[in-house]
């Protein structure tokens, strides 16, 4: 399961993003599906706010989007793709063309479980690397 994390770099575009989350969210969605085939209900994507805002970094991007997801191989070798079809997709289909952005997958070991209503309804197994 995809966590996708939109981090704003201050708090006014944090208040830009807040308006077109609904939009956006649709559009990493769909960027999943047709790259990684991930169904709409798998990934989920939000918006932070905004970690930088005291006193950000004059380097920091305007807005860094994190995609983080356990370790596996065929989306890794799609990583690449993923990366260029989001970037073409937030500026294509939203008002963040003027916005310096990072976007960044990242491959992150451990196990994690998704419980409802008192049950483990999905998980998946830490695999050690030999």
């Amino acid at each position: 399961m995809p966590l996708v994390t939109f981090c704003p770099k201050n708090s006014e575009i944090e208040s830009d993003l807040i308006s077109q989350m609904e939009h956006l969210r649709a559009v990493v969605k769909t960027a999943l599906w047709n790259v990684w085939e991930i169904p709409v209900h798998d990934a989920v994507v939000n918006l932070h706010k905004s970690a930088f805002a005291v006193e950000p970094d004059e380097y920091t991007a305007d807005l860094v989007v994190l995609l983080e997801t356990t370790p596996n191989r065929n989306l890794e070798k799609r990583a690449d793709l993923l990366r260029n079809t989001l970037a073409r997709a937030l500026i294509a289909n939203s008002d963040l063309y003027n916005l310096s952005i990072e976007i960044w997958i990242r491959f992150i070991p451990g196990s994690w479980c998704l419980v409802e209503e008192g049950e483990i309804k999905e998980s998946v197994e830490h695999e050690l690397n030999n």
